[in-house]
Formats: C-alpha cells, structure tokens, sequence
C-alpha cells in the first residue's frame, strides 16, 4: 500500500504503508496539503525534506497499527533536494545515462528501514541529498516493487523510446513514461523465472530465489521543463 504526496510545482514523494487498511483511512490528504502550501514558504534552514516526512506520519490516524517507509523530494530552483527512509528509491536520467541513485536504508536484506508501530526508526534517519538539476533531466521515483523487479539497464531502455535520437528530447508525457515502467514491473514481477534485482541480491545473501518479486508498484515520474518547474504524475 502506498501513498504519493505531490505538489505540481515542487514537492513530490511515496509513502509505503505496511497496512491491510484503505489508505484513506490513514492519512488526512487535506491537512498535508495545507501544510504543504504553508511549509514550502519556511526558510531554507530548516531540513524541508524531514519536516514533510513528519508531517506525513502526524497525520495517520489514531489507533492505526503499521508502518511506513518515506521518500520525498523538493525543487528549488536547480537542486533537488531528497529525504528517503526506507527501500524506496529515486534515480535521476539524464540523456542516456543514470546520474544520480539514492541508497537503500535497510536494517538487513528485505527489512528495510521504516516509521511506525513497533520502530526504533525516525524522520530524522532519512539519509539526505541536495542534487543539481538540469532541463531535460527525467526523475522517477519508485517503491521496491519497481527497483526489485528492474534493472537499472532495463529502465533506462525502457526510457530510450521515448527519447528522440537526433535531437534527444523526450517525446512523452511523464504519465506515459510512467505506464510503461510501471508494466515492465508488473510483467517481471509475475515471471517465475526471470532474473531480477531481487533475486540476484538474495543469492547474495545465501538465499535461494527465482524470478520476480510479487509487491506493490508505485511509481512517479517526473520531467525537469525549466530550474523552477517540475512536473510529475504517478
């Protein structure tokens, strides 16, 4: 179960609920959006990203039992700016190649770091970046069901079809983009014998495992048209 928290303008992110629960039932999206509009104007002093991550988590209701991995990123003007806790990932493409890949907090292999009932973990865990940006520049962030069913090769393949070759701009809409990575997802997370991310992390670890790993997939894809605009859809 997840949860997108977007801003059209600048703020965009993923919250990965471990809960059987409707996620309407956990989180106020109204009182974030208040929030958000009132924050994004605090001094840049702060740690923006961490802030918003509280705030996510204050909002779930009383009595709800469960937790929830963050990520979140911010634009201002021509840096990115990223608070991740958690197994969810961002990238950044830039033309054919990947610049930027955010860590995994993880306390072992498949126990990844999270707020919520029963953690010792907390908002001020997330591991921060502040990346510059530049226009053209294509963002996706992703819950573990996308990075743990593709390889980062097959993302960026899977981006070069909608990247024009002789004048290398992107020819699609971030919503379009997003569809298709997040098909390629659920295709090998349904294959039994597929290679995948996961599988190759858990024979790492000494653990036998084949094929694609059945999760939820959330996905945001986010196109940079100027240093202080950034469109996104999930």
């Amino acid at each position: 179960m997840s949860k997108n928290v977007e801003n059209p303008r600048n703020i965009f992110g993923a919250f990965r609920f471990t809960n059987s629960l409707n996620i309407g039932q956990l989180i106020d999206s109204f009182n974030i959006s208040s929030e958000l509009n009132f924050l994004k104007f605090e001094s840049q002093r702060f740690k923006f990203e961490k802030i918003i991550i509280s705030l996510v988590i204050s909002q779930i209701s009383p009595g709800i039992i469960g937790s929830t991995t963050a990520l979140i990123a911010i634009l201002r003007e021509d840096e990115l700016r990223i608070a991740n806790l958690g197994d969810s990932t961002i990238i950044i493409i830039r033309g054919k190649d990947c610049i930027f890949r955010s860590e995994i907090l993880q306390h072992s292999f498949n126990f990844p770091k999270q707020l919520g009932t029963g953690s010792f973990d907390t908002p001020q865990d997330a591991q921060s970046y502040k990346i510059k940006i530049q226009k053209g520049d294509i963002v996706i962030l992703g819950s573990d069901g996308l990075f743990d069913n593709v390889f980062e090769d097959d993302l960026l393949d899977e981006i070069s079809r909608f990247i024009c070759p002789k004048k290398g701009i992107i020819n699609a809409r971030p919503q379009v983009i997003s569809d298709a990575i997040t098909c390629r997802a659920k295709n090998a997370s349904e294959d039994l014998n597929t290679p995948s991310p996961f599988s190759s992390q858990a024979m790492e670890e000494g653990l036998y495992y084949q094929g694609g790993k059945n999760d939820d997939i959330s996905v945001v894809v986010g196109i940079i048209s100027n240093p202080k605009e950034l469109n996104t859809y999930r």
